[in-house]
Protein backbone atom coordinates (compact mmCIF):
# COMPACT_ATOMS: atom_id res chain seq x y z
CA UNK A 1 0.00 0.00 0.00
CA UNK A 2 2.91 2.19 0.66
CA UNK A 3 6.82 3.04 1.27
CA UNK A 4 7.66 6.82 2.28
CA UNK A 5 11.22 7.72 2.76
CA UNK A 6 12.81 10.59 4.19
CA UNK A 7 16.11 11.88 4.76
CA UNK A 8 17.65 15.08 5.69
CA UNK A 9 21.90 16.00 6.02
CA UNK A 10 23.82 18.56 7.92
CA UNK A 11 27.21 18.83 6.74
CA UNK A 12 30.24 21.10 8.48
CA UNK A 13 33.16 21.50 6.62
CA UNK A 14 35.59 22.15 9.30
CA UNK A 15 34.06 21.76 12.93
CA UNK A 16 37.25 21.36 14.78
CA UNK A 17 40.69 20.25 13.40
CA UNK A 18 40.05 20.35 9.92
CA UNK A 19 37.18 17.67 10.72
CA UNK A 20 34.33 17.42 8.72
CA UNK A 21 30.87 16.60 10.29
CA UNK A 22 27.86 14.87 8.56
CA UNK A 23 24.94 14.51 10.27
CA UNK A 24 22.02 12.00 8.88
CA UNK A 25 18.35 11.55 9.67
CA UNK A 26 16.19 9.50 7.85
CA UNK A 27 12.87 7.80 8.58
CA UNK A 28 11.51 4.69 6.67
CA UNK A 29 7.91 3.47 6.84
CA UNK A 30 6.35 1.21 4.68
CA UNK A 31 3.42 -1.67 4.52
CA UNK A 32 3.74 -4.34 1.90
CA UNK A 33 0.74 -7.16 1.14
CA UNK A 34 1.39 -10.42 0.78
CA UNK A 35 -0.59 -12.83 -1.77
CA UNK A 36 -3.37 -14.59 -0.70
CA UNK A 37 -3.33 -18.50 0.38
CA UNK A 38 -6.33 -20.41 0.43
CA UNK A 39 -4.57 -22.91 2.25
CA UNK A 40 -1.82 -21.85 4.53
CA UNK A 41 1.20 -23.97 5.90
CA UNK A 42 1.83 -21.70 8.74
CA UNK A 43 -1.79 -20.32 10.36
CA UNK A 44 -5.23 -22.78 9.71
CA UNK A 45 -7.27 -22.17 7.09
CA UNK A 46 -6.77 -19.12 4.02
CA UNK A 47 -4.94 -15.90 5.15
CA UNK A 48 -3.44 -13.05 3.76
CA UNK A 49 -0.39 -11.59 5.79
CA UNK A 50 0.88 -7.82 5.51
CA UNK A 51 4.41 -6.94 6.73
CA UNK A 52 4.59 -3.54 8.15
CA UNK A 53 7.74 -1.38 9.06
CA UNK A 54 8.65 1.66 10.84
CA UNK A 55 12.69 2.71 11.09
CA UNK A 56 13.66 5.93 12.42
CA UNK A 57 17.50 6.78 12.67
CA UNK A 58 20.31 9.14 13.09
CA UNK A 59 24.09 8.91 12.32
CA UNK A 60 26.53 11.51 13.10
CA UNK A 61 29.75 10.39 11.55
CA UNK A 62 33.19 12.37 11.87
CA UNK A 63 36.12 12.09 9.56
CA UNK A 64 39.52 13.45 10.73
CA UNK A 65 43.05 13.87 8.13
CA UNK A 66 46.50 13.65 9.98
CA UNK A 67 49.64 12.49 9.35
CA UNK A 68 52.08 9.78 11.00
CA UNK A 69 55.56 10.79 10.15
CA UNK A 70 55.54 11.12 6.19
CA UNK A 71 52.10 8.63 6.50
CA UNK A 72 48.77 10.56 5.03
CA UNK A 73 45.99 8.96 7.02
CA UNK A 74 42.36 9.70 8.17
CA UNK A 75 39.92 8.29 10.79
CA UNK A 76 36.45 8.29 10.00
CA UNK A 77 34.14 7.53 13.26
CA UNK A 78 30.63 8.44 14.84
CA UNK A 79 27.23 6.43 16.11
CA UNK A 80 24.58 4.82 14.27
CA UNK A 81 21.06 5.22 16.29
CA UNK A 82 18.50 2.96 15.00
CA UNK A 83 15.10 2.42 15.89
CA UNK A 84 13.22 -0.56 14.28
CA UNK A 85 9.76 -1.48 14.77
CA UNK A 86 8.24 -4.19 12.89
CA UNK A 87 5.37 -6.99 12.63
CA UNK A 88 3.27 -9.12 10.74
CA UNK A 89 -0.64 -9.94 11.04
CA UNK A 90 -2.88 -11.34 8.38
CA UNK A 91 -5.31 -9.05 7.45
CA UNK A 92 -8.35 -10.64 9.30
CA UNK A 93 -6.73 -9.45 12.56
CA UNK A 94 -4.29 -12.65 13.66
CA UNK A 95 -0.89 -12.07 14.59
CA UNK A 96 1.50 -14.01 12.56
CA UNK A 97 4.82 -12.46 14.01
CA UNK A 98 4.46 -10.10 16.87
CA UNK A 99 5.51 -6.35 16.80
CA UNK A 100 9.56 -6.54 17.65
CA UNK A 101 10.18 -2.99 18.93
CA UNK A 102 14.62 -3.00 18.29
CA UNK A 103 16.69 -0.12 19.16
CA UNK A 104 20.44 -0.07 18.43
CA UNK A 105 23.33 1.97 19.21
CA UNK A 106 26.02 1.52 17.29
CA UNK A 107 29.38 3.15 17.51
CA UNK A 108 31.66 2.90 14.74
CA UNK A 109 35.67 4.02 13.85
CA UNK A 110 37.30 3.20 10.64
CA UNK A 111 41.28 4.02 10.02
CA UNK A 112 42.47 4.68 6.32
CA UNK A 113 46.78 5.12 5.85
CA UNK A 114 48.37 5.62 2.29
CA UNK A 115 51.95 3.31 3.05
CA UNK A 116 54.79 4.17 0.29
CA UNK A 117 52.93 6.33 -1.93
CA UNK A 118 50.88 3.67 -3.56
CA UNK A 119 49.84 1.14 -0.67
CA UNK A 120 46.73 1.87 1.14
CA UNK A 121 45.21 0.50 4.60
CA UNK A 122 41.84 0.26 5.89
CA UNK A 123 40.71 -1.61 8.99
CA UNK A 124 37.92 -1.08 10.75
CA UNK A 125 35.71 -1.90 14.10
CA UNK A 126 31.94 -1.32 14.92
CA UNK A 127 30.37 -2.29 17.98
CA UNK A 128 26.48 -3.32 17.58
CA UNK A 129 24.42 -2.69 20.64
CA UNK A 130 20.72 -3.81 20.21
CA UNK A 131 17.93 -4.46 22.30
CA UNK A 132 14.90 -5.72 21.15
CA UNK A 133 11.42 -5.61 23.26
CA UNK A 134 8.54 -7.93 22.73
CA UNK A 135 5.21 -7.81 24.44
CA UNK A 136 3.51 -10.69 25.46
CA UNK A 137 1.68 -12.36 22.41
CA UNK A 138 0.32 -16.16 21.44
CA UNK A 139 1.48 -17.70 18.66
CA UNK A 140 -0.67 -18.11 15.76
CA UNK A 141 -3.10 -21.42 15.68
CA UNK A 142 -2.65 -24.29 13.66
CA UNK A 143 -6.11 -25.73 13.83
CA UNK A 144 -9.80 -25.02 14.56
CA UNK A 145 -10.45 -23.80 18.07
CA UNK A 146 -6.99 -22.15 18.31
CA UNK A 147 -5.47 -26.11 18.39
CA UNK A 148 -1.16 -25.12 18.60
CA UNK A 149 -1.30 -22.01 20.10
CA UNK A 150 1.13 -21.21 22.58
CA UNK A 151 1.33 -17.91 24.77
CA UNK A 152 4.51 -16.27 25.15
CA UNK A 153 5.41 -13.93 28.25
CA UNK A 154 7.22 -11.22 26.77
CA UNK A 155 10.70 -9.43 27.48
CA UNK A 156 13.65 -8.00 26.15
CA UNK A 157 16.30 -9.58 23.73
CA UNK A 158 20.12 -8.38 23.85
CA UNK A 159 22.18 -8.75 21.25
CA UNK A 160 25.77 -7.64 20.95
CA UNK A 161 28.34 -8.23 18.77
CA UNK A 162 32.08 -6.47 17.95
CA UNK A 163 32.65 -6.53 14.28
CA UNK A 164 35.73 -6.02 12.04
CA UNK A 165 37.10 -4.92 8.55
CA UNK A 166 40.31 -4.84 7.25
CA UNK A 167 41.60 -4.23 3.20
CA UNK A 168 44.72 -3.71 0.77
CA UNK A 169 44.53 -2.20 -2.01
CA UNK A 170 47.69 -1.16 -4.46
CA UNK A 171 47.28 1.92 -6.81
CA UNK A 172 50.37 2.70 -8.45
CA UNK A 173 49.23 1.33 -11.77
CA UNK A 174 46.10 2.71 -13.48
CA UNK A 175 45.74 -1.27 -15.31
CA UNK A 176 45.88 -3.05 -12.68
CA UNK A 177 44.77 -2.45 -8.44
CA UNK A 178 44.81 -5.04 -6.79
CA UNK A 179 43.31 -5.54 -3.62
CA UNK A 180 42.10 -7.96 -0.38
CA UNK A 181 39.61 -7.69 1.86
CA UNK A 182 37.40 -8.74 4.98
CA UNK A 183 34.53 -7.70 6.62
CA UNK A 184 31.92 -9.03 9.24
CA UNK A 185 28.31 -8.22 9.11
CA UNK A 186 25.56 -8.93 10.86
CA UNK A 187 21.80 -9.22 11.47
CA UNK A 188 19.08 -10.21 13.26
CA UNK A 189 16.50 -11.12 10.59
CA UNK A 190 15.62 -14.67 11.38
CA UNK A 191 13.91 -12.93 14.95
CA UNK A 192 10.89 -13.10 13.26
CA UNK A 193 10.26 -16.63 11.90
CA UNK A 194 12.06 -18.09 15.15
CA UNK A 195 9.10 -16.21 17.43
CA UNK A 196 6.46 -17.15 15.19
CA UNK A 197 7.26 -20.97 15.58
CA UNK A 198 8.19 -20.43 19.36
CA UNK A 199 7.52 -24.17 21.55
CA UNK A 200 8.62 -22.33 24.57
CA UNK A 201 6.36 -20.01 27.15
CA UNK A 202 8.74 -17.43 27.34
CA UNK A 203 10.95 -15.32 25.33
CA UNK A 204 14.22 -16.10 27.85
CA UNK A 205 14.18 -19.79 26.84
CA UNK A 206 14.23 -19.17 23.46
CA UNK A 207 17.57 -19.53 21.30
CA UNK A 208 17.67 -16.06 19.25
CA UNK A 209 21.45 -15.60 18.31
CA UNK A 210 22.26 -13.02 16.32
CA UNK A 211 23.63 -13.84 12.69
CA UNK A 212 27.34 -13.02 12.21
CA UNK A 213 28.96 -13.13 8.54
CA UNK A 214 32.55 -12.98 7.54
CA UNK A 215 32.84 -11.55 3.52
CA UNK A 216 36.56 -12.50 2.23
CA UNK A 217 37.25 -10.60 -0.99
CA UNK A 218 40.08 -10.18 -3.44
CA UNK A 219 40.55 -8.97 -7.04
CA UNK A 220 41.49 -6.22 -8.79
CA UNK A 221 40.12 -3.14 -10.73
CA UNK A 222 41.53 -1.60 -14.23
CA UNK A 223 40.98 1.97 -15.57
CA UNK A 224 41.87 1.30 -19.41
Amino acid sequence: PYNHNAMLTYTHQNIFANTQLDATAYINTFSSMNRYVASGTAWYGPGQTMINSDKKGVRINLNTPFTIGNIASEITYGLDLLNDITYQDLVDGRVYIPKLNMVNVAPYAQLKMDFFEYLIFKGGVRYENANVKVKDFNTIATGPGNEGSIFVQGGKIPYRATMFNAGLRYNKYEVFNPFVSFSQGFAINELGRILRRAKDNTLAAIQTDPIITNNYEAGFSSRI
